[in-house]
């Protein structure tokens, strides 16, 4: 993104009844136009880039927006229920949607029974 001021990475895992949902790719990117969002995915790894002309906060919500996946504290797209979820491996409360995204957080949002383990951390590329 040309004139990026504010450039960071997050990893986002998704579980629906303990099963890994994909975060898809091109989030935030329409190739044909040749234009990408402040906040996006390149491919389907679930890392989220967030990449802004100005310093500003942005949030999980945010995202999920650009997505097209309706979340709230009990509400991950067509799933209807409490969610749990947990930030580099801390179990957090309240409404995911307003996590203030950070470099390098391990987001992980379980909707029904959650995973056997949660990740609490994410190998990211060098560079990222």
């Amino acid at each position: 993104m040309e004139g990026t001021v504010l450039h960071h990475h997050e990893h986002l895992d998704l579980y629906v009844n303990g099963r890994a949902v994909t975060v898809p790719a091109f989030v935030g990117i329409d190739q044909e136009a040749g234009f990408l969002t402040e906040l996006h995915t390149h491919d389907a790894s679930g890392i989220v880039h967030v990449e802004s002309p100005v310093q500003r906060s942005f949030t999980l919500g945010q995202f999920f927006c650009e997505w097209g996946v309706k979340l709230n504290a009990s509400c991950l797209g067509p799933y209807r229920g409490t969610l749990a979820w947990w930030v580099n491996g801390r179990r957090m409360h309240g409404n995911p949607a307003l996590l203030d995204l950070r470099q390098h957080q391990e987001i992980v949002i379980a909707a029904g029974r959650p995973p056997t383990t949660v990740p609490s951390s994410y190998d990211f590329p060098v560079g990222l």
